[in-house]
């Protein structure tokens, strides 16, 4: 018998603050295989920060979890390291349909003109 208990039910959490928790447990995830990512490319957090155009402290807090980088933050940092951010139907459906921001843009680009 398994005595673990997610941090929603030890704490008795109401819907809105066990939502809190899901995001934030999403938004580390994230954050972690971008710290991968950097790890494995022999990258520091300077190298990163000169090619993203962001600065080194800023790098820094997003890494310890201090800050909660914006969509536009995310999106330099995953350039800087060659990974793409992916949207993927939540379904469990074989054929999920699966979206990248550079294609998103540029097919709402194509219509707009």
């Amino acid at each position: 018998m398994s005595n673990k208990h997610s941090v929603h039910e030890i704490l008795d959490l109401n819907s809105e603050e066990k939502e809190w928790f899901q995001v934030q447990e999403k938004v580390s995830n994230l954050l972690v295989d971008i710290i991968s990512r950097r790890i494995d490319l022999n990258m520091s957090q300077r190298d990163l920060a000169k090619k993203c155009g962001i600065k080194q402290p800023m790098i820094a807090r997003i890494e310890r979890f201090d800050a909660t980088p914006r969509i536009d933050t995310l999106i330099k940092m995953c350039d800087a390291l060659g990974l793409q951010i992916k949207i993927v139907e939540a379904d469990n459906n074989e054929n999920k349909k699966t979206y990248t921001v550079n294609e998103s843009v540029e097919k709402i680009n194509k219509k707009n003109k």
